[in-house]
């Protein structure tokens, strides 16, 4: 508990789980381009996109095809 009362005010967008006597810390990775690379930042794009068009029951890809239209 010490230990992740230690650790909580590192990082205000990190989660701190602790269970038992073990402390687990999850970090955000950053979604931009530059950070990520290209092809990482892609798959990112399409999953978060994927799961958009499930979740409003839309065909795959939907989403992706339609995005320059609402700019």
């Amino acid at each position: 508990m010490r230990l992740a009362a230690f650790i909580r005010p590192i990082d205000a967008f990190s989660v701190v789980d602790v269970k038992e006597a073990t402390v687990t810390r999850y970090v955000a990775k950053s979604q931009s381009m530059k950070a990520m690379g290209k092809q990482d930042f892609q798959e990112s794009k399409t999953a978060v996109l994927d799961f958009l068009d499930d979740l409003i029951g839309v065909e795959r890809g939907t989403t992706q095809r339609n995005a320059g239209a609402a700019a």
